[in-house]
């Protein structure tokens, strides 16, 4: 455990689950990018006196990390308090969430071992926060593009990153597709968005950019198939390339247009 008083600063672009679609009670594969004109900067001090200090953090992600705390604190028995700065304007409160918890965890338990992102999992389940969020937790591992599976390991995706150009909008979904309550469909859903993450995983390695573009599109058509992302239609509008990404994050769905890049090229 870290000493009273001990600082954790993270610095480090953003890691977004550019690559995924997430469909209910199904795990499947999602591709983790960074984006290289992103960036989270937070500061974590450990704390003598119980209590979670949280500055410059919206409401939706103040309520996670207090939800954090507070299972810490009822569960674990943990009486320390923690201040928490966030000195940047992140896209993704999902790796915000992942960046700040995983800081606590380490300074409680003096480093991440399997075990720790475990318990980690459990307690984002019991707050019902999606499992790109458990994928998002191995950034600094990696440190790298990746795909991951839960129960998997992860499959690095070396020199991958990406670039945000506009953030085009952002809805929390108010509808699915009743469709998806048929065990059947959505098992043929599932495996289909599975194998279209694989192809993605294929066109990213190949650096077949074409071929990249068409999975997209297609993931991009399940997404609207299965959402009432009537809100987006006119910002679909906006994009100058077409090449735009659903993503998952904390209680949200954004809207991101998005360049792929391959470091070197």
């Amino acid at each position: 455990m870290f000493d009273i008083g001990e600082v954790i600063n993270v610095d480090t672009v953003e890691y977004l689950p550019l690559l995924y679609m997430p469909l209910p009670g199904k795990y499947n594969p999602l591709i983790i990018i960074p984006v290289e004109n992103s960036s989270v900067k937070v500061n974590i001090e450990l704390m003598r006196r119980p209590g979670l200090e949280l500055f410059e953090v919206d409401e939706v992600l103040e309520k996670h990390l207090s939800n954090f705390y507070k299972f810490l604190c009822d569960e674990l028995g943990v009486n320390y308090g923690f201040r928490v700065s966030i000195d940047s304007t992140p896209l993704h409160r999902g790796f915000t969430y992942a960046v700040v918890t995983n800081a606590i965890a380490k300074m409680l338990a003096g480093r991440l071992t399997e075990d720790v992102y475990e318990l980690l999992n459990i307690i984002d389940s019991r707050f019902g926060i999606g499992d790109y969020v458990a994928a998002l937790r191995l950034y600094d591992q990696v440190k790298d593009a990746y795909v991951w599976r839960y129960g998997d390991g992860v499959v690095r995706l070396g020199g991958v990153k990406a670039r945000v150009k506009r953030v085009l909008g952002a809805v929390r979904p108010t509808h699915r597709n009743n469709v998806l309550d048929d065990t059947k469909i959505n098992n043929i859903l599932t495996h289909l968005v599975g194998l279209i993450i694989i192809g993605l995983y294929e066109a990213l390695s190949e650096w077949n950019m074409s071929k990249l573009y068409d999975y997209a599109k297609l993931l991009n058509s399940l997404w609207e198939g299965t959402n009432d992302f009537e809100e987006f239609s006119e910002y679909r509008k906006l994009t100058v390339s077409g090449n735009y990404l659903y993503v998952q994050d904390v209680d949200r769905v954004l809207l991101l247009e998005v360049e792929l890049r391959l470091q070197g090229r």
